[in-house]
């Protein structure tokens, strides 16, 4: 159910653990709500140096489910082994979403899948990154979407909602916060191959913080 979790929550801290474990071997990327989830979260603990249970639960905007991308059209058997290996986890595999104890886990495997994003996909995958997360004695680690391509996809809809502008500005704030770089002109690069380079004056707004 959407908007039930953030990272700290058990449900999709151990969803993301499975999904790390059955695509280590996989080219793969977290986009969306719990892509910005992750990068935030990785942020704010030092890649995982401090348990994720520090960070302000303001800044976890919370979702029921994860979008991922999988350079693999057989991602159904991933699955069905992942199902297979952790029996007792609740795994439930269906057509395009796989289901982790009550997290939805949205999968994408061709280019033509991402809506809008079908030009930048390869690049995207290439320029993924890995994040490193701690809750407890549990580690976990993901691929995830870059910074600028996660902040592009929120300014790219045909309506930014306010979810878009709370997620842009947690990722401006907490990398402006830990001394980490964003492109923004990767950004406007970016928003220019997805035709709508006049989305940036919003990022501009959002950066000098009129929002």
């Amino acid at each position: 159910m959407k908007g039930d979790y953030n990272i700290k929550d058990d449900e999709l801290f151990q969803a993301l653990k499975l999904l790390g474990e059955a695509l280590c071997n996989t080219e793969y990327f977290i986009f969306g709500g719990v892509g910005v989830q992750a990068r935030v979260a990785a942020l704010e603990t030092d890649n995982g140096r401090k348990d994720v249970k520090t960070v302000d639960d303001s800044k976890l905007r919370r979702t029921g489910d994860i979008d991922l991308y999988i350079a693999d059209e057989n991602a159904v058997v991933l699955f069905n082994e992942l199902a297979a290996a952790y029996p007792r986890a609740g795994i439930v595999n269906a057509p395009n979403h796989v289901k982790i104890g009550p997290v939805i886990v949205n999968y994408l495997t061709s280019p033509d899948e991402l809506k809008g994003f079908e030009k930048v996909a390869l690049e995207q995958l290439a320029a993924r990154e890995q994040v490193s997360l701690r809750k407890g004695n549990c580690r976990i680690r993901v691929d995830v979407s870059p910074v600028e391509h996660l902040i592009a996809a929120k300014l790219s809809g045909n309506r930014i909602q306010a979810k878009d502008f709370h997620d842009i500005k947690v990722l401006v704030d907490t990398s402006q916060a830990s001394g980490s770089a964003i492109r923004y002109d990767a950004v406007r690069q970016l928003l220019v191959e997805l035709g709508c380079e006049n989305k940036y004056q919003v990022l501009e707004q959002i950066i000098s913080e009129e929002y």
